[in-house]
């Protein structure tokens, strides 16, 4: 895959991906998440790239990390942050 280095990508277009790609039901087994190899394809940027980005947001609690079952075992993934609609 070819990158667009000079192609900014925003902490928006991060969540909304990892919110789009869950919902189109593109998670890993074991109630897992969005991996990040389908974020980083998405958005067209490097692995490592998606994974420093998704690991920031996820301790800004923009997203969720929680774990699926990948080829090799546990692998980290991420989901949308469960919205609360109480009060």
């Amino acid at each position: 895959m070819t990158y667009d280095y000079s192609r900014l990508v925003s902490d928006e277009e991060f969540v909304d991906t990892v919110a789009d790609l869950y919902a189109a039901g593109e998670r890993l087994p074991g109630d897992g998440g969005v991996p990040i190899d389908a974020v980083a394809d998405t958005l067209g940027v490097s692995k490592d790239t998606a994974s420093r980005h998704l690991k920031r947001l996820a301790d800004a609690g923009e997203v969720d990390r929680v774990l699926g079952l990948g080829p090799k075992g546990p692998q980290p993934s991420y989901a949308p942050v469960e919205v609360d609609d109480a009060g």
